[in-house]
């Protein structure tokens, strides 16, 4: 075995500069690889982060959820019937809010007990905000300002004003930073609100928050009485509810329970944010392929450059059968030459990967630029020993494949014995 080795590594090194170009090229599509990989995983695993830091994890919304008809029973402890929500004579206008929110709350706060950490109705609408010659169309969220703040820690992401000031102010709103900007007001400005319905609202800023999450920073946060003027609903009136989990991969288990009680449809947050999570997926998936066609390119040189050493060597190849090399011998030659390159190639990207992946992350992001979901200082890159594991063994394999018809090739040689025989 260490006669075929040694062949091998000689033959090869025979071919060194065309070696040392697939092997360069090798290099290249996995150092291209490491760092898409990285920087897919990266982002991904940052808007997870960020989404489960600052959203909450399950959403219970006004819709009725999949095969609820008519009434809604809501169950109280031990089964026991707590309220019952009447919706068939609703117009369909009206189906879309929660009503009495706060008695269907407590239900399921009962319910699930120490499960939940925190619960917020909510109020969703919008706005035409205006503020001396600037107006934009703002999402408004109305909220119990203490309940909500619970949900995102959004005291820690306040620029200016505080918690307090909201819950103190009913026609106060916080406002998210990108909004702020484009609105060009700051705390302690009055900007006017325009319903759906034409009313005008004069509202005052007592605070500029900023999540890092684009929706979130180009929206508003008012008193959920004041969103319920916003928005013609009447009082008790919601959106929804969110909910924050001390354990939030109970996440699905929460959102059927509360779907069972209310008959509201209740998402999680990857069903909320699932947009967003397909496109990062999509975009991995895509570069995913781009860069193992690179690799599959690498192993179409690797079998061009051993097809070409076997047939400048058919003399050499057919000497050593005639000195008792196997053709079982001759293809672990070719195999071991196509693996070597893989290896070699292999290990240098991935330390050249390593280090590209390091600079990488320390390149600024430039903010969201209004397009990313998040908002992150530099580029977020990724880092597993699975993303080497990867690159090496996808290498190793096409490598090996490619080296496959040259080796079959090389075992077929005739023998210089039978060559001498048919002059």
């Amino acid at each position: 075995m260490r006669l075929i080795w040694l062949v091998a590594i000689r033959q090869l090194m025979a071919r060194r500069r065309q070696a040392l170009a697939i092997i360069a090229g090798v290099v290249i599509g996995v150092t291209v690889l490491l760092v898409t990989i990285s920087l897919f995983g990266g982002l991904l695993d940052s808007f997870t982060e960020k989404i489960l830091d600052v959203a909450p994890h399950v959403t219970m919304t006004a819709r009725k959820a999949a095969g609820a008809e008519g009434d809604v029973l809501v169950e109280g402890e031990n089964n026991a019937p707590a309220a019952v929500q009447l919706d068939k004579n609703m117009e369909q206008e009206e189906r879309t809010r929660v009503r009495n929110v706060m008695p269907v709350l407590r239900v399921i706060e009962r319910a699930l007990g120490e499960r939940l950490t925190a619960a917020s109705p909510f109020l969703s609408t919008q706005a035409l905000a205006a503020y001396g010659t600037n107006d934009i169309t703002l999402q408004v969220n109305g909220v119990f300002p203490r309940r909500a703040a619970k949900i995102n820690d959004l005291a820690k992401y306040l620029k200016s004003g505080s918690i307090d000031h909201l819950e103190a102010s009913r026609g106060g709103m916080l406002i998210g930073a990108r909004a702020a900007a484009d609105l060009g007001v700051d705390y302690g400005d009055r900007i006017r609100l325009v319903s759906l319905s034409g009313q005008v609202f004069n509202v005052q800023i007592v605070g500029v928050y900023r999540l890092g999450v684009e929706a979130a920073d180009r929206s508003g946060i008012v008193n959920l009485r004041l969103a319920q003027a916003l928005d013609r609903a009447l009082p008790g009136d919601a959106t929804g509810i969110d909910f924050q989990l001390d354990d939030v991969t109970e996440a699905p288990a929460v959102a059927k329970m509360i779907e069972r009680l209310t008959g509201r449809k209740t998402e999680t947050w990857q069903q909320t944010n699932a947009g967003i999570i397909t496109v990062f997926t999509f975009l991995q998936i895509l570069f995913y392929v781009v860069v193992g066609f690179v690799i599959v390119i690498c192993g179409f040189g690797v079998a061009n450059i051993l097809i070409t050493s076997v047939m400048e060597k058919q003399r050499d190849i057919a000497v050593m059968k005639s000195f008792g090399f196997s053709a079982g011998s001759l293809t672990s030659i070719y195999l071991i030459q196509g693996m070597v390159v893989a290896l070699v190639g292999s290990a240098i990207g991935c330390g050249v990967g390593a280090v590209a992946i390091r600079l990488v992350g320390m390149i600024p992001s430039g903010g969201t630029g209004g397009v990313a979901p998040i908002e992150t200082a530099t580029l977020q890159m990724g880092w597993s020993p699975w993303y080497f594991a990867v690159a090496v063994a996808g290498t190793l394999v096409v490598s090996t494949i490619a080296a496959v018809a040259p080796a079959r090739s090389a075992a077929g040689v005739i023998p210089v014995e039978i060559l001498r025989g048919e002059q």
